[in-house]
C-alpha cells in the first residue's frame, strides 16, 4: 500500500510493507487505547478524539519519524493511519503546530443522485452541512459522508468569512446532488 506524505511541498511516496499492515493490528489498538484517554493538541487537550483526530496526531508523528530519518516509524505510523481511514491517499501535513494536516481521501465514490422536492432538498442540506465552527485559530464546517457514514471537515480558512462561503459552495453542491439538477437556483 501505497502512502503520499507532502511537506513544506515536497512530495514523498511512502511504501508500506503489507507485513507491516496485516501484523500491527495490536499496535494500532494500542495507539488507539492511549488515545482513547485524550490527547493535547498544540494548546488545546481534546477528550475523544475522533479519527480525523487521530490521524492528524499520527501524521505529525510521521512528520517527526521523518524529520529523524526513521523510516520504519514513518511507516509505521502511515500503516495505522490507512489501517484506519483506508480511502486516504495522501496527508499534507502542517508543520506550523496547529495540527492543520490536511486529509487526501480518494475521490472514486460519489454519492448517489436522489430527486427530492426543493424543500425537502433543503431541509436535508441544513442537516449535511454543518455550520462554521471555530478550531484555535482557524475557522471550519463539515460535511456528512453517506456512504462513509463519516462527518468530513473542511480545510481550515483564516476568517468566518471565507468559511461561511465555501460552506456556502458546499451546501449547493449536496442541494443539486438532492434534487438531481444543476440547472436550478442556487442557494444564497
Amino acid at each position: 500500500m501505497k502512502l503520499e506524505v507532502i511537506i513544506e511541498g515536497n512530495r514523498y511516496h511512502l511504501n508500506i510493507p503489507q507485513d507491516m499492515l496485516d501484523e500491527g493490528h495490536s499496535f494500532f489498538d494500542k495507539m488507539d487505547a492511549d488515545m482513547d484517554k485524550g490527547w493535547q493538541v498544540g494548546r488545546v487537550f481534546i477528550e475523544n478524539p475522533d479519527i480525523n483526530v487521530r490521524c492528524r496526531i499520527v501524521a505529525d508523528r510521521i512528520l517527526t519519524a521523518m524529520e529523524n530519518e526513521d523510516k520504519t516509524m514513518a511507516l509505521l505510523m502511515s500503516a495505522y493511519i490507512v489501517t484506519r481511514m483506508p480511502e486516504v491517499s495522501a496527508l499534507d501535513i502542517d508543520v506550523s503546530g496547529e495540527m492543520d494536516t490536511r486529509i487526501i481521501r480518494q475521490q472514486d465514490d460519489k454519492p448517489e443522485l436522489t430527486s427530492l422536492s426543493p424543500k425537502e432538498a433543503m431541509a436535508q442540506t441544513e442537516k449535511d452541512v454543518a455550520r462554521v465552527y471555530k478550531v484555535g485559530k482557524v475557522y471550519r464546517f463539515a460535511t456528512f459522508n453517506h456512504i462513509k457514514k463519516e462527518w468530513i471537515e473542511s480545510p481550515p480558512f483564516e476568517t468566518e468569512e471565507e468559511a461561511k462561503d465555501a460552506r456556502l459552495q458546499a451546501m449547493n453542491v449536496r442541494y443539486e446532488e438532492l434534487t438531481g439538477a444543476q440547472d436550478k437556483p442556487k442557494l444564497h
